[in-house]
């Protein structure tokens, strides 16, 4: 699983195989999993340290996931307002 969130490879694709569409559904609730997680993070970060700068290392942590992990990209982008944090860094990474 970590090579998904950790090393860049790619989402597996979508596949008729049952072996194949299990590790792509183990791959995406994993993803869903960690989002929910890094965007609580962010929020709860945020509530008890109102005045921190943007830049918090657990910001700096999220953009580094989100930067290299195409399933938790895929899935953000496929839900748009789920996880607002992270969609706000691909959407941001995109426009430059």
């Amino acid at each position: 699983m970590r090579r998904y969130f950790y090393e860049g490879v790619e989402l597996p694709a979508e596949s008729l195989n049952a072996e194949a569409a299990v590790n792509r559904d183990q791959v995406l609730l994993f993803a869903e999993f960690f989002s929910d997680a890094i965007e609580r993070g962010l929020d709860t970060y945020r509530s008890v340290e109102p005045a921190a700068d943007f830049r918090t290392p657990m910001d700096v942590y999220a953009g580094d996931i989100v930067a290299g992990s195409p399933p938790i990209r895929y899935l953000v982008c496929s839900h748009p307002g789920w996880w607002p944090n992270l969609e706000a860094w691909i959407n941001e990474r995109h426009a430059t």
